[in-house]
Parts: structure tokens; C-alpha cells; sequence
């Protein structure tokens, strides 16, 4: 049973490392999003909707463009965030969005009012503190087919961010922000890397090796040569940390 678990949680670790670095953009216009009315908490593809029933949040189909960017879907706010103007004003629980970024970096926002002749307001806050807040126009081109890129310089660490209106509701064509760091990312920043013969340990870091059994196979400060095992998978980590690198040998 030790080994089976063992293998689980590498596997997770394994498939964690797919997202690119640098930009990570939701645009609503494949799966995991669908068109349809969400009426609780969802999180899809790192972007979590904040719903519930009767404070619903939609996905449906809708053509605009900015540039170079050709949007086919929208994300519906619908309305008015709940937040507790008393405790907690900038952490919204309903009718938001959230996601996690990496650190400072910079975000982009396409959006447009719900109304076409009234401007509204979108707030993007920490949860503790209002961030950067601008109006989402009802008209923003003659031919309405236009939707504009705000941009925003977000100089603060790690944390989960969250974007709302306070007011009415607010069509959200594009959210981009600093993608969180893969598992890769983060050893590769401390030397750890896989050339295909040894595991290049620079930092002369304390790394372990494992099989897919769960089972330690190597460990040194060193670099670590896999030419005296067998061709196939195995697994990296930085000791008494849970980053795990995928190599294939």
C-alpha cells in the first residue's frame, strides 16, 4: 500500500508540470469552459468561478476583438459581487473570479459593461486590500464589435487575486496574469536539471532519485549519473521538499 501511494503522489506531481511559464490567459472558449449558468464554486483550468444559486455566473457565445486577440466567449458576471462591507470588503464570495499568480507581473483585462449605456466599474483586490480598479465602457467602438485590454502592473508576491464589479454586472472577454511556477520551473532555479545521462545538481543541493515504485534510489549533493539504471522513468526531488522532476531515462 506504501508504494502505491507513493506512485499516486508522484504521478500528481508529474502532471502538475504542464502549464508554460510567463502568461497564463483564460479567454472562456474551450474546455474545461463550458456555455452554461454556474451556480456554485468552480474551479477550471486554474481560473475559479465564485457562484451560487441565484448569484449565477455565465459562459456564453459572443464575438469581439482587440488587436491581435479574436475573442469568441464571455465571461458573465452578472451583477453586483457579495462582499461583507463590514469585515471584509475586499474579499468577494459570489459573482467574482479568482487565480493564483506567481508574483509581480503583468495583467490584462478585456472587458466590457453588460449595459451598453452605462459604464461599471471592476475591482481587482488581494482579498485584504483593493489592488487597481477601472470602468469596463458600455460602448467602447462605433462598430461594437471592439472590447478593450486593460493592463494592469502587479508588483506584489505570490497570492490569490480576485476580480469583481461592486455595482452591476460585467462581461469579461480575457483575464491574463504571471502563471504560477511548474514543479520543473522551480528546480530548474535551483540548479537541478537532466541531460540525459546524469541528473546536473549546480547548487550542490541535497536530491534524492526515485523509481516508479516509490522506492529511493540515489542521493547525493552532487551530480547523480543514471547511466547504471535501466531506460525509464524516474522521479527528482530536492530533499524535504515535495517539488518532483520527471525524467526519462
Amino acid at each position: 500500500m506504501k508504494k502505491t501511494l507513493l506512485i499516486f503522489a508522484f504521478g500528481v506531481a508529474a502532471i502538475a508540470t504542464v502549464s508554460a511559464q510567463g502568461q497564463k490567459v483564460w479567454t472562456f472558449e474551450s474546455a474545461p469552459f463550458e456555455v452554461k449558468s454556474y451556480v456554485a464554486n468552480t474551479e477550471l483550468d486554474g481560473l475559479t468561478i465564485l457562484a451560487a444559486s441565484g448569484k449565477n455566473v455565465d459562459i456564453d457565445a459572443n464575438g469581439k476583438k482587440n488587436g491581435d486577440y479574436s475573442f469568441t466567449h464571455r465571461l458573465k458576471l452578472g451583477g453586483a459581487a457579495t462582499v461583507d462591507k463590514g469585515t471584509a470588503p475586499w474579499l468577494p464570495t459570489e459573482r467574482a473570479v479568482k487565480f493564483n499568480v506567481s508574483g509581480a507581473g503583468l495583467i490584462k483585462i478585456a472587458a466590457l459593461s453588460s449595459s451598453s449605456s452605462a459604464d461599471r466599474r471592476l475591482i481587482l483586490s488581494n482579498g485584504t486590500d483593493s489592488l487597481y480598479n477601472f470602468s469596463a465602457p458600455g460602448t467602447y467602438s462605433a462598430d461594437g464589435n471592439t472590447v478593450p485590454l486593460e493592463s494592469y502592473q502587479y508588483t506584489g508576491g505570490a497570492a490569490t487575486l480576485y476580480l469583481w464589479s461592486p455595482s452591476s454586472g460585467v462581461n469579461i472577454y480575457l483575464i491574463s496574469a504571471p502563471a504560477l511556477q511548474t514543479s520543473v520551473e522551480k528546480l530548474q532555479l535551483q540548479g537541478i536539471s537532466f541531460n540525459g545521462r546524469e541528473v546536473i545538481n549546480e547548487n550542490k543541493v541535497g536530491i534524492e532519485v526515485y523509481n516508479l515504485l516509490g522506492n529511493k534510489i540515489a542521493e547525493s549533493n552532487a551530480n547523480i549519473s543514471m547511466e547504471r539504471y535501466s531506460k525509464g522513468i524516474y522521479f527528482v526531488k530536492v530533499s524535504g521538499t515535495k517539488e518532483v522532476m520527471k525524467i526519462n531515462r
